[in-house]
């Protein structure tokens, strides 16, 4: 459990731990939702606290920057990478090219600028305990939603994706990885349900997107989803906002 545990923070975060090779990952996928619950709740509570001394707006910009640095700006790169090829007219051959051009185009930036300003102004609409459960929430369904689509995606070739989709295809993660994702509900009540949804029908339409433009799902395909993955459920958790029977108590209680 503990390599598990060492192989999935490996790949998804920049902690000093021990590198894994990709076949550990593989096994280690169903570890993937709590990676996510770490990486919210610190995040998450970078965002709760600075919010006393800061303005919101700020507070939420710095709660991103440390996600995205804890994760080493792997999955915004696979985005960026992503967008260009969407970009290119052609078989998926010429798009699986564009994949692998480390040179970037319109696309790239505008995404990347879009991405980082939607996430930032969905965190925006949260205040106090609200914002911990939302980034918590959410992480943890963009966590899934790359376990998910190693299950519906095609492998495309023997890059990272191909050798991730083949390890992490197996019996138990994709069941284990749900039971974990389910954890947020103590922190973050029936939201956490919205999210996982929202996600995963986001994981859904990029893998179905890719499995016929690139003719599979490649490791940048799985950075994207996790990336707009994370964006579709803070986007629906903010519009759930007003309704707050679907928020736990505890966020009424912290409020005074």
């Amino acid at each position: 459990m503990a390599n598990s545990v060492r192989a999935a923070l490996s790949f998804l975060t920049i902690l000093p731990v021990d590198e894994a090779d990709l076949e550990s990952v593989g096994r280690a996928a169903f570890l993937f939702p709590l990676v996510g619950l770490l990486l919210g709740a610190i995040s998450g509570t970078v965002l709760w606290l600075t919010s006393f001394v800061l303005p919101q707006p700020l507070s939420a910009l710095l709660a991103l920057v440390v996600l995205q640095v804890l994760t080493g700006l792997h999955h915004l790169d696979g985005l960026l990478d992503f967008s260009d090829a969407v970009m290119v007219v052609g078989p998926p051959e010429k798009k699986r090219a564009a994949l692998r051009d480390q040179r970037r185009g319109t696309a790239a930036i505008f995404s990347g600028v879009a991405s980082i300003a939607l996430a930032w102004s969905a965190l925006c609409s949260f205040s106090g305990f609200a914002s911990l459960q939302a980034l918590i929430a959410s992480e943890v369904a963009a966590k899934l939603s790359m376990v998910f689509s190693a299950y519906i995606g095609k492998p495309v070739d023997q890059g990272l994706g191909s050798m991730f989709i083949k390890t992490a295809r197996n019996s138990y993660n994709l069941p284990a990885a749900i039971l974990l994702a389910l954890l947020p509900l103590v922190v973050s009540g029936f939201v956490t349900i919205a999210a996982l949804v929202a996600a995963l029908i986001c994981a859904s339409l990029l893998v179905a997107y890719s499995n016929k433009a690139f003719g599979g799902v490649t490791g940048d395909v799985f950075g994207a989803i996790n990336e707009l993955s994370r964006i579709a459920s803070l986007v629906v958790l903010a519009a759930l906002m007003p309704i707050t029977s679907l928020w736990l108590p505890i966020q009424q209680f912290l409020a005074g």
